[in-house]
């Protein structure tokens, strides 16, 4: 179970449990790459990343409990979800599957209601760096965006950077080994990781 919860902490700033994402030194992808059995750790993609490591084969759920007064559309990259769940009011988690539908339905992309809830889940069977956002561009770009990082020792097994995209992180001064915050010695150590949000446009 990976319990979600959208919470708007300011005027211009967003996030999933109560952490508003920042993009890091490095791509996720690329610490997934580079830092071998490290990849398992959450910790190495940075605490305003949002990461939430699951094993290949993994079923998993999520509750995303929306505490705005506007609904969102949240969309997951790479599964079409089953949404088992939604209604207004808030959802704790207790195990009991009896309530949800047989066969539920499959999107890829719901709306969870205003002060509203929805339970999705999916087998972990396609390995990847998938981030799970709203759907609303601004809203996006305020930090309403978490990461799933789905069986990251296979992507390392079976899964190339092409060099075309190294070299093209690497023209743009991007960091492309180590942890979230370039560290490529001790994978635990975030010093200089990216956790302070820079002023939105709009604020």
């Amino acid at each position: 179970m990976l319990p979600s919860t959208i919470v708007i902490l300011s005027v211009s700033r967003a996030g999933f449990n109560n952490v508003t994402f920042l993009i890091q030194k490095v791509p996720s992808l690329f610490t997934v790459m580079t830092v071998g059995d490290a990849a398992e750790n959450p910790v190495v993609y940075g605490v305003n990343t949002n990461a939430f490591v699951v094993k290949g084969g993994q079923l998993v759920e999520i509750v995303i409990n929306n505490y705005d007064t506007g609904g969102h559309p949240i969309h997951l990259h790479g599964h079409a979800v089953q949404l088992v769940a939604r209604a207004p009011g808030t959802y704790e988690y207790d195990g009991d599957t009896s309530k949800m539908p047989r066969i539920p339905m499959r999107r890829d992309t719901w709306i969870v209601a205003a002060a509203g809830y929805t339970v999705i889940r999916f087998i972990a069977d396609n390995p990847g760096v998938w981030f799970l956002h709203c759907h609303m561009e601004w809203h996006l770009e305020a930090g309403l965006a978490a990461m799933i990082i789905e069986d990251p020792l296979s992507i390392q097994k079976n899964q190339q950077i092409p060099d075309a995209w190294k070299k093209q992180c690497q023209s743009q001064g991007i960091a492309i080994s180590g942890n979230a915050a370039g560290n490529t010695h001790n994978f635990t150590d975030l010093t200089g990781a990216n956790t302070v949000c820079p002023p939105l446009p709009w604020s």
